[in-house]
């Protein structure tokens, strides 16, 4: 597993090895080795994003960035939660779920790409986004507020939801939403994976407790 990094540029620290080691113990090891290249830190105390992804050349390597002061004001919840929020982005919107269309995409398209008609987020929108991008929030819809803000995020949000939780209803479309990944071999040993660090954190965090 890719656990050890090297620095690029600007400062290290141990503080920023165990926030990568999070990452990486987080990620299975097929998406964290083949799909996160560059793995940064750095601080806006002024904004209230706690972490993004992003690749910027489209070449399935994906950085993965940390906004230290609001990391550090967010309960361990809430950044495990935004940690799978932002590997499920990278899930869902890498090269492999997209295609190359000549004219009109015959399906979900983001601002950039063409999603495959077999893609996670082109299922997914295609049972509960119908033809609209964007929605008012409703609780029984969605999540999260931030879910409703366009359907990459709703996905993002949903599959976060779907790792963390373990009883789902099915009787609105807000469960409907996170049940949607089970129906994915693939999709459920990533759930198992990060349920099991996140579980053995918790062991830990009782032991040192105690």
């Amino acid at each position: 597993k890719w656990k050890k990094i090297s620095k690029i540029s600007g400062v290290d620290s141990p503080e920023y090895q165990t926030l990568w080691k999070e990452v990486a113990d987080l990620s299975p090891d097929n998406l964290s080795d083949t799909s996160i290249e560059n793995f940064e830190i750095y601080e806006d105390a002024s904004s209230d994003v706690i972490a993004y992804v992003s690749d910027d050349d489209g070449n399935g390597k994906w950085k993965m960035s940390i906004n230290l002061p609001t990391h550090k004001l967010s309960d361990t919840k809430e950044q495990k939660i935004t940690l799978i929020h932002e590997l499920s982005h990278i899930i869902t919107l890498n090269q492999d779920q997209f295609m190359k269309a000549s004219g009109k995409c015959p399906n979900y398209e983001t601002a950039e790409w063409c999603t495959r008609s077999s893609a996670y987020l082109n299922t997914f929108v295609k049972k509960f986004w119908w033809t609209a991008k964007t929605a008012s929030y409703d609780p029984n819809t969605f999540v999260t507020e931030y879910a409703s803000s366009n359907p990459e995020e709703d996905i993002a949000e949903s599959f976060a939801f779907f790792v963390v939780g373990s009883d789902f209803s099915e009787t609105s479309i807000k469960d409907q939403k996170i049940k949607f990944f089970s129906a994915y071999p693939d999709l459920m040993k990533i759930r198992e994976w990060m349920r099991n660090v996140l579980a053995s954190e918790i062991i830990r965090a009782r032991k040192i407790q105690k």
